[in-house]
């Protein structure tokens, strides 16, 4: 993943998948419920004026995906191409990763090496993958999640500023550094359930 600086792709790919409107790009099997939810509280002008560019490795997705799609809302691309992704993290205004649980995060790097602004839960490895680079938002709070989103997508100037902010970061994440970032988020895991399991045997 990396920035296009080719406008002539962009607006290419931007016809063939019929992307009209300025869009969030997210994860479709990553919490879209709240994404949804934080949507519909966004006030009327954004939410016309945007629209949520869902992807997905499988169409098992929540009906609530099919729900905002056909309230026109959203829409979803399955088994995308990684040149189109990286077209599509190039374009949106931001990207959406509210996650329950995370490894690591991969997706955060790829967005930040596009030079996406994130809006990301602040579960697990989120946070230390992001550091001051994204928005954090609880999992499970909408009101939250819509803010954020109002500022990023009324704000060209803190688009641009998260934008500067995760270029930088990720260039601190080379693949060893990345892989090292991971055992260590595993060895953490296995103290925490070791100090469990010795607290509640």
């Amino acid at each position: 993943m990396h920035v296009i600086h080719d406008h002539d792709l962009l607006e290419s790919v931007r016809r063939t998948l019929r992307l009209q409107r300025p869009f969030v790009l997210a994860d479709g099997l990553k919490n879209p419920a709240l994404l949804i939810e934080a949507w519909r509280r966004l006030p009327a002008q954004i939410r016309n004026a945007h629209e949520i560019v869902f992807f997905a490795r499988t169409p098992r997705v929540l009906p609530v995906v099919h729900e905002a799609i056909a309230d026109g809302h959203a829409r979803i691309l399955f088994h995308v191409e990684r040149s189109t992704l990286c077209a599509l993290f190039n374009m949106a205004r931001t990207f959406v990763f509210p996650s329950w649980i995370e490894g690591f995060g991969i997706p955060l790097l790829e967005a930040m090496a596009c030079g996406t602004p994130v809006l990301a839960s602040n579960r697990a490895a989120i946070p230390e993958v992001l550091g001051d680079a994204g928005l954090l938002s609880a999992v499970d709070d909408a009101d939250e999640l819509s803010s954020n989103l109002a500022a990023l997508l009324t704000s060209e100037r803190r688009r641009m500023e998260l934008r500067a902010r995760g270029l930088m970061r990720v260039r601190s994440y080379t693949w060893i550094a990345a892989a090292q970032r991971v055992v260590d988020v595993y060895r953490e895991l296995g103290r925490t359930s070791r100090r469990w399991f010795a607290a509640h045997s």
